[in-house]
This record gives C-alpha cells, structure tokens and sequence, in this order.
C-alpha cells in the first residue's frame, strides 16, 4: 500500500469499445483534497469505436471527435508516463476493477509489463456508507448532492476523475474523520491485476471449451446419415 506521505491519485479511463483505451484521465490531489494536477491522455485505441446499444443510439458521448482519438498517439507512448504516475501515488478508481482490466488489457496487447498497482474503489466506498443506492457516478453525485462546475464533462476521463474525488471528498467529510481515517475501515483495494488474471484464465477455459463442444457437435452432424 502506498504510504500516507505521498499525494492521492484518482484516474478514469474511457473505452472506444467497452474493452480498448481511448483516454486516461487523472486528478492528483493532497489530503485535504486540493487538485495539485490534473490532466486528460488521449490515446488512440486503434480500434474501431463501438459505442451504440441495441437500438443504435451511443450508450455514452465521448468528450472529443473520433479524429482526435485517431490522430493521438497509441498506447506503447504513454506507458512509461502512466506507470510513474501509478506508481508514485495512492492509487483510487470508481469500479477499479474495470479501470485495471482495461489497463492491463493494453499491456498485453502490446506486450508491455502488466502494471503491479493497488486502488482503491470509490463506488464500493459508497455502497458502504449508502446500501441499496444506485452504484452509477451520475446517481452518487445526484443522491450526494454534489454540485459540479458547469464546464465538467462526464464521460471525459479527467472530469470524471475529478468527480469521483468529489464524491470520495464527500463520503470523508460525511464520516467527520480525515482520509486516513476514512480509508481504515473503508479499504476496498483492487490488488494487482494477478487478481484478476485467474478469472480471465477461466473465462478463456469456458470460452475454449465451449469451442471444443461446438466443434464436436459439427463433427457430429457430419457423420450423422440423413
């Protein structure tokens, strides 16, 4: 765990498809959460963006035009800046879960050394402190009452890593205790993504399998007489 002395970091990452980074975002913050730096990557994902539902309409909106995703550059040149920012700071996400995946998603596609992190989850902080509440950024911020600047973009990497220090800044004030604090009995980390690897592993065994089965059932019908 990283230790009390050092500044907080809270990122978000955007995805042109549920899977690929097309941005990371971050806030650095002290402990009394003053906003020391905060910054927006675009990266292009060199995939295609895949953002509409069933009925075609894009489940989010993007803060920037495809373009600009597509003339940035791709991820293999942000990932010396990403690591020393994860690695210098404590670390928190909202659903760090899925921002870990998504980064380690990246490694491995461009054979990069996965990044050996742990964060803490803001949304499982408040599902804590608020049961049965709807987990979504929007409903924290509404049920929270937060007020956001106008010029705050949800779905821009860095605005919504900015909110979720609002929201985390929130839930501290609430317990009328410091972050330190706080954290003691709210320590909801997302270890390294070795965490996460095993039950990737089993996905892809399910997956396999399946495909196993598939191909005996085709096998099957071959041989099978009409």
């Amino acid at each position: 765990m990283k230790t009390q002395t050092m500044n907080n970091l809270l990122f978000d990452i955007e995805c042109c498809d549920g899977y690929h980074i097309c941005s990371f975002g971050y806030v650095i913050f002290d402990n009394n959460f003053k906003v020391v730096k905060k910054e927006d990557i675009i990266i292009n994902p060199e995939k295609k963006f895949r953002l509409a539902g069933k009925d075609q309409e894009p489940r989010i909106h993007l803060a920037y035009e495809e373009s600009t995703f597509k003339s940035a550059e791709i991820f293999i040149a942000y990932y010396k800046k990403i690591r020393d920012l994860l690695e210098h700071h404590r670390l928190f996400a909202h659903s760090a879960s899925s921002d870990i995946m998504y980064l380690n998603t990246a490694c491995e596609r461009y054979s990069l050394p996965v990044y050996d992190i742990e964060v803490f989850d803001t949304q499982k902080m408040f599902v804590k402190d608020f049961p049965g509440k709807k987990q979504g950024l929007e409903n924290i911020v509404s049920e929270l009452q937060i007020h956001l600047d106008e010029d705050i973009t949800y779905h821009k990497s860095c605005d919504d890593a900015e909110i979720s220090m609002l929201v985390l800044k929130e839930l501290v004030k609430r317990s009328e205790r410091n972050i330190d604090l706080y954290l003691s009995d709210h320590d909801f980390i997302n270890k390294t993504f070795e965490n996460y690897r095993t039950r990737v592993e089993s996905l892809r065994s399910v997956s396999m399998y399946i495909k196993e089965l598939t191909k005996e059932d085709k096998a099957t019908t071959k041989r099978t007489p009409i």
